[in-house]
């Protein structure tokens, strides 16, 4: 059957300060698994705490812009089309002595 047998987590919320705003955010948290592997009983224990919590910003501008603005979907006929290179031909063999 499957190994792991019970699990369990706990976690504990704190008001932090960020910004001078108070928020409730995970100060600690506690997971704790029980296996049966070869015929032992393992259990395992994660302590995690959550320190050092800061405020994450960034400006955006929008600008409304017309779609006459925008680049067209294809290059104009009156476009100038690249050039194509000119074919190289071999150079003439020589003739064996």
């Amino acid at each position: 059957g499957f190994p792991i047998t019970a699990a369990s987590k706990t976690i504990d919320y704190d008001w932090v300060t960020i910004n001078e705003q108070q928020h409730l955010l995970p100060s600690r948290a506690v997971v704790e698994l029980t296996s049966r592997v070869r015929g032992q009983t393992e259990q395992t224990r994660n302590e995690i705490l959550f320190r050092g919590y800061r405020k994450f910003g960034a400006e955006v501008k929008i600008i409304d812009v017309d779609e006459k603005d925008f680049p067209p979907d294809k290059p104009e006929e009156n476009e100038l089309k690249p050039q194509i290179a000119p074919a190289l031909k071999p150079a003439p063999k020589k003739p064996n002595p």
